[in-house]
């Protein structure tokens, strides 16, 4: 295999350059983890195609009604964040449940 093809997996380079986005999105995800343990310490249960249907519906709330769509590309992506967000505690809830049982 020739130099160019080779593929340097160093750990340095990936922590010398923590990104601001990276930072925020494992900050939404921790955010995410306490939000559906209160929302399943407080009796809110939800399944699978719950967090499906709940991903679907930030997206197009998202993009159509708040009007992300307009911004382009980062609206897509502002569409995406939400709903992958919004998917998240969704499906952390139905895995605090699943992991009382």
């Amino acid at each position: 295999m020739s130099i160019k093809h080779e593929v340097s997996t160093s750990k340095e380079t990936d922590l010398n350059c923590p990104s601001d986005l990276s930072w925020e999105l494992n900050q939404r995800l921790d955010d995410a983890y306490q939000i559906a343990k209160e929302r399943f310490d407080s009796g809110h249960r939800t399944g699978g195609f719950g967090a499906v249907g709940r991903y679907f519906l930030t997206f197009v709330y998202t993009g159509l009604v708040r009007a992300e769509f307009l911004r382009g590309r980062r609206g897509l992506i502002a569409c995406s964040v939400a709903a992958q967000d919004a998917y998240n505690r969704a499906v952390m809830s139905y895995c605090i449940l699943a992991q009382k049982k």
